[in-house]
């Protein structure tokens, strides 16, 4: 059986804004949690890491300490982006130094042997601009391993004429910053949600967290699961 882990929307910038008071703090709060996985990773097994966009580090990095750490451990990380992932280029050269992470900054496929399953990527650009024709665009699948569709976007472009030409049994996604499943066809969809929030508007309070997928011979199964600790920073400022 394989165990894979699904992670979006990480958002972990390090603002400077005097506005933003408590973003340092928040920033190590992220980075405690990211810390959590890697006994998330030893614990179940994770074969693979699927990060659904929106990185959004200041500076790369910032997130070489989780990939070395995550595929010291013997899994293998796969990276698309997000809108607010702007220097994607910059982040490529350096996260694929290390052995075993790989970035979509092109749509492609890549078949994990050791993991028993085919990830196909597709990035997101800025404001979502043609993600409905590129996923109209993926070339057909044609071997027997269960195929993983990670991107980041709205909920309505993954519509059933778009995954059903490769029949996807899982969709990693980024973008809805809650948890959230939806079934369509023989897809099932699914967003982990954020790591942590600083500000999200009005309202905004629910757990935050990540997947774990599994793979077995009938199928992808998954379940959500909470990071221990804070999950929202309320910020108030006076305009």
């Amino acid at each position: 059986m394989t165990r894979f882990l699904h992670i979006a929307d990480l958002h972990h910038a390090r603002h400077s804004s005097n506005a933003i008071t408590a973003e340092r703090p928040s920033f190590d709060i992220q980075r405690d949690k990211l810390n959590q996985l890697v006994d998330v990773i030893r614990s179940e097994s994770i074969q693979a890491i699927l990060v659904a966009g929106d990185i959004e580090v200041s500076d790369p990095h910032d997130f070489m300490p989780y990939l070395e750490n995550w595929t010291t451990l013997g899994a293998s990380v796969y990276i698309i982006y997000g809108e607010h992932d702007v220097d994607r280029i910059a982040y490529t050269r350096l996260w694929e130094e290390v052995p075993n992470v790989h970035c979509f900054l092109e749509p492609g496929y890549l078949i994990d042997t050791h993991a028993g399953i085919g990830v196909y990527g597709l990035s997101c650009d800025s404001n979502q601009t043609g993600l409905a024709e590129k996923l109209l665009q993926i070339p057909n699948l044609n071997d027997s391993y269960p195929h993983i569709l990670l991107s980041h976007g709205k909920i309505s472009h993954f519509n059933n004429e778009r995954l059903s030409s490769n029949d996807f049994d899982y969709v990693a996604l980024g973008d809805h910053h809650r948890y959230k499943h939806v079934r369509r066809g023989n897809s099932s969809i699914v967003y982990p949600g954020h790591v942590f929030s600083v500000w999200d508007g009005n309202g905004k309070s629910w757990p935050t967290g990540y997947v774990i997928g599994s793979v077995t011979d009938v199928g992808i199964t998954h379940e959500f699961r909470t990071f221990a600790g804070p999950q929202t920073r309320r910020v108030c400022v006076n305009p």
